[in-house]
């Protein structure tokens, strides 16, 4: 009888698992959708093209410190589905880096050299384009199957 129970322990462990990924997947869309509605209400239209310098630096600055947060949040989540942490973990590296190149941005507004502010946009710019197909990765990842 024991050989049994232990050859089903993997499968009760997938099936476990599996059972974590409807909440895990939750919660990670929860973190990310505040997280989002922050950025976009600390950067919105001040921080747009023509707005002044020390309104880019407060939206930037703003920004970094959402991404540092919602880092923290997804750093801190035990996620026991495999499949779901790796493509999380994935995603925490983009929010790292978006954090710090918003951070350049911030500090680079107080002198008179503008190309961190450029080369720091252009990455912003890249981030962008990297988080919107990891954010699609996750949530196609999450669907139910069918």
């Amino acid at each position: 009888m024991r050989p049994l129970l232990l050859a089903l322990l993997p499968l009760a462990a997938a099936c476990g698992e599996e059972s974590t990924r409807p909440a895990e997947c939750k919660a990670f869309v929860d973190s990310f959708n505040a997280a989002m509605e922050k950025v976009h209400a600390a950067t919105g239209e001040e921080a747009g093209a023509g707005r002044d310098l020390a309104t880019l630096a407060t939206a930037m600055r703003r920004t970094a410190e959402i991404y540092e947060g919602l880092d923290e949040e997804l750093a801190a989540r035990a996620i026991l589905d495999e499949q779901l942490k790796l493509r999380v973990e994935a995603y925490q590296g983009i929010v790292r880096a978006t954090r710090r190149a918003a951070g350049v941005i911030a500090a680079a507004t107080s002198g008179s050299d503008v190309f961190p502010i450029n080369q720091a946009q252009v990455e912003l710019q890249e981030l962008a384009r990297k988080e919107r197909a990891a954010v699609a990765e996750i949530t196609e990842y999450c669907q139910p199957a069918p």
